[in-house]
């Protein structure tokens, strides 16, 4: 499992508690502000959890509440700004992906068929072309019992549906109003 020890504040590498709650430049302005900047000194010198949480405990009580608020509150909010980062990256990753999805992986699906009513047959065929115009992938055949166009439309159709399924094409949209005419997905 990859640990992220960069701090989401101010970009320092390895990150550890020091750093976290005393040393970060903008945690240090907090303490600043909030008077208790000779504390925070105090605790960043500190080697170890115990040492600080014995120097809090040691501190008057109106003190120690405020520090152990400002630790708390400062946990806090860094925890929201990594959220913010990770969410962010997470949502131009997938922005990215769906242009690049968009630009390249958009294949459209034409469909279409022929009817004789005089020998109620028929033939279908479908293909498969990528957002160039180049064919990915097409199919034909006969039909010899059709009682209409419409079902030998349908029967396009499926046959250039039931290749995207075998393809792998997971997102079908019609782009027309008849649906039997054209679909476009994305791969």
């Amino acid at each position: 499992m990859k640990i992220e020890t960069i701090c989401p504040v101010c970009a320092r590498y390895d990150e550890d508690g020091g750093d976290l709650f005393f040393k970060c430049k903008i945690v240090r302005h907090a303490w600043a502000l909030l008077n208790l900047e000779e504390d925070r000194r105090n605790m960043a010198e500190m080697r170890s959890a115990k040492e600080v949480t014995e120097y809090i405990l040691k501190a008057i009580e109106k003190k120690n509440l405020m520090i152990v608020f400002t630790l708390w509150s400062w946990w806090s909010e860094r925890n929201n700004i990594r959220e913010v980062k990770t969410r962010s990256q997470q949502q131009a990753e997938e922005f990215r992906d769906g242009q690049n999805l968009n630009r390249g992986s958009v294949l459209k699906l034409n469909c279409d068929a022929c009817f004789l009513p005089e020998t109620k047959a028929g033939g279908w065929g479908f293909i498969i072309r990528d957002c160039d115009g180049d064919v990915v992938h097409a199919g034909r055949g006969r039909v010899d019992s059709l009682l209409d166009a419409f079902r030998a439309e349908v029967i396009a159709c499926l046959q250039g549906v039931q290749m995207a399924i075998d393809l792998g094409i997971s997102s079908v949209v019609s782009t027309k109003k008849v649906p039997y005419a054209t679909l476009t997905w994305c791969t």
